[in-house]
């Protein structure tokens, strides 16, 4: 679908009217923690001034509290997803913060984005320059790939840690069946 606004006929008055494009904005924090800091809101205001440059009409907006982007199976995006099923045609966009809320895997992001296009709606970013243009796509699949990237330096660096407290003796897992895990004001595992 043409991101184009389509020009309808003059008024009285000679000025043209330009119809609402419509968006819904996504945001997204991993853990209950984040919740309560002030990483919703600034990502929320973020995807509004974002809307409002671009004329566009938030429709809905959606929240992911404490839900990692590795995986497509997290609540408000799967509400998000038949949101735009439902009202086909009216949403245009899905605006997120940074790509990195939308998806941390390349694959997830590719799927999700090829559902929206068939469903005639594009993502864009308030924080990095992606649109559908030949540039703003190879930008897109350069921060997809950066996302999945630093998720896996992530998960390298906490198996790297575990290993290295378990080598100096300390369980870095939930205590077995039977057994408790020692407080740890006690500096016992």
């Amino acid at each position: 679908m043409s991101s184009v606004p389509i020009t309808l006929p003059h008024i009285a008055n000679g000025s043209k009217l330009r119809p609402m494009i419509g968006a819904v904005i996504y945001v997204r924090v991993s853990t209950k923690e984040q919740t309560e800091n002030l990483s919703l809101p600034t990502q929320l205001r973020a995807c509004e001034e974002y809307w409002r440059r671009e004329g566009f009409e938030v429709l809905e907006r959606f929240k992911e509290e404490g839900e990692s982007a590795k995986t497509t199976d997290r609540t408000e995006l799967q509400k998000l997803l038949k949101y735009c099923r439902t009202h086909k045609g009216k949403v245009h966009f899905v605006v997120v913060y940074n790509l990195t809320r939308f998806a941390r895997e390349k694959y997830d992001h590719f799927a999700l984005r090829a559902h929206l296009k068939s469903l005639g709606i594009s993502l864009r970013s308030a924080t990095e320059p992606i649109d559908d243009t030949s540039t703003g796509k190879l930008m897109e699949g350069v921060l997809a790939a950066f996302a999945q990237f630093d998720n896996d330096v992530r998960s390298e660096r906490v198996r790297a840690g575990m290993r290295a407290a378990l080598e100096l003796g300390r369980w870095t897992f939930p205590a077995p069946l039977g057994y408790l895990n020692a407080p740890k004001w006690s500096e016992k595992t």
